[in-house]
């Protein structure tokens, strides 16, 4: 369970991007942030893996706060999948998806299966994938990838901040159908943030 417990963000004494928010993220659900653009739901998002520090309160991951874990090894538990996916573009797909298990040192046999078994949940034919370059897919395929990205050290948190929002409207639905049925499969503790009422 992640709980907020009274967190602030202030970047200054004028901009308050977050005002002492006090709630729970229940385990292994989809807990959904939304609310119009600059009301601070990708900033409540980015202080679950300190890629922004609150200023008050505390953030507690199953009873620890995040302040006191290693950064590293936080960030290394939780995915994150983001609106333009951030794939890296000299590397293949496969390499994408296995940036975080070789940081934690897998062996390579398990590396491989790991992102077979990705592709494939993602939708994707690993024989067909796993050798591109980013630019190589489309705006739906990208989309996938950063998903098995984020999934492949299997951490059980997830967060996606507004994962969707940069396909076309049908691959879009597309995208959203996957991502229920893969939810439903793994039962992730997944916080997400849209500002689309219908996703």
């Amino acid at each position: 369970m992640i709980r907020f417990e009274n967190v602030t963000k202030e970047y200054d004494e004028e901009t308050v991007a977050v005002r002492d928010i006090t709630f729970e993220i229940p385990s292994r659900e989809l807990t959904v942030l939304i609310g119009p653009s600059g009301c601070g739901k990708t900033t409540t998002l980015k202080m679950i893996n300190r890629i922004v520090k609150p200023s008050g309160g505390r953030i507690l991951i199953d009873g620890e706060d995040v302040k006191d874990m290693n950064v590293k090894s936080l960030r290394r538990g939780i995915g994150y999948v983001i609106q333009n996916v951030g794939l890296f573009p000299h590397m293949s797909v496969k390499d994408n998806i296995a940036t975080v298990p070789k940081l934690l040192k897998w062996e390579k046999s398990k590396i491989e299966r790991r992102v077979s078994e990705l592709l494939e949940l993602v939708g994707l034919e690993p024989k067909s994938y796993a050798n591109k370059l980013p630019k190589e897919l489309s705006g739906g395929e990208a989309q996938r990838v950063g998903v098995a990205r984020a999934l492949a050290a299997d951490p059980p948190i997830i967060l996606m901040d507004e994962p969707f929002g940069a396909v076309d409207p049908l691959t879009r639905v597309r995208l959203q159908d996957e991502f229920a049925r893969i939810q439903e499969e793994l039962h992730k503790t997944i916080v997400f943030v849209t500002h689309d009422i219908d996703e």
